[in-house]
């Protein structure tokens, strides 16, 4: 999608195509570092003060602005603020509210 929309460049032998490559590997190393960060510091920050379910309920909005901001931003140097918000999407901070269920409601096989 990023070589396509944000560098015009459907033909993977174009020279386009590997810059709009480039680019998302960038992305992913954005994604990465801010979804480590985010998991590390802000999000027991967070918890600690607007509660599980809450901080749970930010990190979905948070990642649903960042993905949906693929659709209305034209440059592709805007992306890497779409990673920030979707770095701290709820998949990576579903424990948080899951740790706050009784033992026996813990499925063991996602352990």
């Amino acid at each position: 999608m990023v070589a396509q929309e944000f560098f015009a460049s459907p033909d993977p032998a174009s020279a386009g195509y590997q810059d709009g490559g480039n680019w998302v590997g960038v992305l992913f190393s954005v994604y990465n570092g801010v979804a480590a960060i985010a998991a590390l510091a802000l999000l027991p920050w967070l918890s600690r003060r607007l509660g599980k379910a809450r901080t749970h309920m930010v990190c979905l909005l948070a990642g649903a602005a960042g993905y949906a901001s693929f659709f209305l931003i034209t440059d592709p140097q805007w992306l890497l603020l779409s990673e920030v918000a979707s770095a701290s999407h709820g998949p990576r901070s579903w424990p948080c509210p899951m740790r706050s269920l009784p033992a026996a409601c813990h499925n063991p096989s996602l352990a």
